[in-house]
């Protein structure tokens, strides 16, 4: 029987370096309203009259629902879609050990009619998901019955791309992230710090440099508090010198050509880590960023020992809030990737996939995958399009200026002990259920109540050419069972290698004039072309689709 387990240890570790490449990372919204399907069936509409069946789906444990309620059928947002859709749904999703539900599935070959999860990280890939029974081919129930579906991927060839196994075969409909929900981590300051220096916000790495030994010099901090990944991965400063980013944490992206190439063993990653020593040495970065907590980080900034960081949206929406309870004036403000020249455009950023590989599959126990097929074109309507993003209008949102927006005591000011998205979960499967549907793109913004917060997601998009998405790799990727766990060892070893030399170069017990020969030997000896090449044979297969 064919697992997720090992394909999803390669995953585990490759999936961050595996996001969205596409021309336009914005993909086109369904724009077909509720009820009107292609004209080879302009008899059917919803909701579905009569059906009689009820249709069941595996969900993982999702605890931000389950906390707060037995199973995802209790939720407001399921049942509004089945009145919507004239179906009735019946989510799995109540397991005490999901590892051990989904082993008997597959042991047994009883199947719920759907299933979503990730076929991307099933051992073999989704064609083997498809002969163990828990997908079926999609391509002509496409066709007939997914009329919105098959207009979505038409208006987005690069989606459509993304989703398609190698064979050319759509195994699953996905979950489609938005791209204010791609932008949620990255750089912020002080900027009421800055204000009251009369200071400017800087464009470049050295104006930047400039203005930390400012900051140290007048306030007595280290200006820059930020833990390891902040420093070498995530950093708005790696990015400027054309390495990091999300997509790239395990240090594989695209060049400028469009080829693959390692990034730790680049002359751009040398430059940078010479940068960063120079400003280890001068006070600016702090000592511990190796061993530094993220919380650590937070504290920094909002007691005042710090003036920049680099972390998530959500910690900088309660670092706004906290800092201001502590000073009135405490104002925080996101930056994007800056410049190595003045004038140019950056094009690296933190920007998540807007494809995984998570999504919805008909498994080979589906009896009726006509009404499967209908419940998951739903999600491309209009209507279902709102309903999935925002649940009922008059109870959870309202349209505003044309907008789907939450009401106030969803998002603003939830119920007490919810958080604003286990608020919206309510009424919404955008925040946890990664099923088949399409993340809006008013969506994440309403969750933040703090302006300076809203602004970030936008100012990390806006920054960098292309949005940040330019040199990722595409997150659908698929590689022989033969290459997997040897290339998840080799990406490890190199992940470990890289990060403990990087570390070295920057506080100085090695030095990269001296030893950086000796660094590059130690990535090549624990099977770095191995690991490039197989790589490289997955993106000329995407490319071949």
């Amino acid at each position: 029987m064919k697992k997720i387990t090992a394909w999803f240890l390669f995953l585990s570790i490759l999936l961050p370096l595996l996001s969205g490449c596409f021309g336009n990372p914005t993909p086109t919204a369904p724009t077909q309203t509720q009820g009107t399907t292609a004209s080879t069936e302009p008899a059917f509409s919803y909701p579905i009259k009569d059906s009689n069946v009820t249709l069941t789906m595996f969900l993982p444990g999702l605890s931000s629902i389950t906390y707060y309620y037995d199973t995802a059928n209790d939720i407001a947002v399921t049942k509004a879609l089945e009145a919507a859709m004239g179906l009735d749904i019946h989510y799995l999703d109540q397991y005490t050990d999901s590892e051990k539900a989904w082993e008997d599935m597959f042991s047994t070959g009883d199947f719920p009619d759907m299933m979503s999860f990730n076929p991307v990280t099933y051992e073999g890939g989704p064609e083997d998901a498809c002969k163990d029974g828990a997908a079926i081919p999609l391509n002509d129930i496409i066709e007939a019955y997914m009329p919105n579906f098959k207009a979505y991927l038409e208006a987005n060839p690069d989606i459509a791309r993304s989703i398609r196994a190698d064979d050319g075969i759509y195994y699953y409909i996905p979950y489609i992230n938005s791209v204010t929900g791609s932008h949620s981590y990255g750089a912020y300051y002080r900027e009421d710090m800055l204000k009251e220096m009369g200071e400017e916000e800087p464009k470049t790495v050295q104006q930047w440099h400039d203005l930390l030994v400012k900051v140290r010099d007048r306030y007595g901090i280290t200006p820059l508090a930020c833990n390891l990944n902040g420093l070498l991965q995530y950093g708005m400063f790696a990015m400027a010198y054309g390495v990091g980013g999300n997509s790239t944490s395990w240090h594989f992206a695209l060049n400028d050509n469009g080829e693959i190439f390692y990034q730790r063993n680049s002359d751009q990653w040398r430059s940078y880590l010479t940068e960063m020593h120079k400003w280890y040495e001068e006070g600016l970065i702090n000592k511990d960023f190796q061993n530094r907590a993220s919380g650590d980080s937070n504290s920094a900034i909002t007691n005042g020992d710090a003036f920049m960081t680099i972390g998530w949206l959500s910690s900088m929406q309660n670092n706004q809030v906290k800092g201001k309870k502590i000073n009135e004036n405490f104002q925080l403000k996101a930056v994007a990737t800056p410049a190595l020249v003045e004038g140019q455009t950056p094009e690296w950023g933190y920007a998540t996939n807007l494809i995984s590989g998570f999504g919805t599959t008909i498994t080979t126990s589906c009896e009726n995958v006509e009404l499967a097929a209908r419940y998951l074109d739903y999600f491309f309507t209009e209507e279902g399009h709102i309903i999935s993003n925002f649940g009922i209008e008059g109870e959870s949102y309202d349209m505003i200026d044309g907008v789907p927006t939450f009401r106030p005591e969803i998002a603003k000011t939830p119920p007490a002990g919810y958080s604003p998205s286990q608020s919206a979960a309510r009424y919404s499967l955008a925040t946890t259920m990664r099923q088949a549907m399409i993340k809006h793109e008013a969506y994440y913004p309403q969750l933040m109540d703090q302006q300076c917060v809203k602004d970030a997601i936008y100012i990390w998009h806006d920054g960098v050419k292309g949005g940040g998405f330019l040199h990722q790799l595409p997150g659908t990727l698929t590689f022989p069972v033969d290459q997997q766990e040897p290339c998840a060892a080799i990406i490890n070893s190199l992940k470990q290698i890289s990060s403990n030399w990087s570390i070295e170069f920057i506080c100085g017990s090695k030095t990269i004039d001296t030893d950086w020969a000796d660094y590059i030997a130690a990535l090549e000896d624990a099977g770095l072309k191995t690991a490039h090449d197989i790589i490289r044979d997955a993106m000329e297969r995407y490319n071949a689709r």
